[in-house]
């Protein structure tokens, strides 16, 4: 199976799920990243922001749960252009 096929396929999974699933899916997935990664040290963290759409991770729920449990945490998101040059840096 090559990465595109494996791609599509994920692709139909994801899109097949409700908008409840989706969010549920999110949410225990940023819920198992605090739990398994230190970020008592952390103090900038790289977020791709989602095509909701498509049932991506809901990063928007990751990036509450980052500063509701560490504040100090500075949140770098890609701004979404043509050249993907521009930064934006939250927190």
């Amino acid at each position: 199976m090559t990465k595109a096929e494996l791609r599509q396929i994920l692709l139909a999974r994801r899109t097949a799920l409700s908008a409840a699933e989706a969010s549920s899916f999110s949410r225990q997935i940023g819920e198992r990243f605090l739990r398994s990664i230190d970020l008592k040290r952390v103090q900038y963290l790289h977020v791709y922001l989602p095509t909701l759409r498509r049932h991506e991770i809901d990063t928007y729920l990751l990036i509450e749960l980052v500063h509701s449990f560490y504040p100090a945490i500075k949140i770098v998101v890609l701004k979404q252009t043509r050249i993907r040059t521009h930064w934006r840096v939250t927190g």
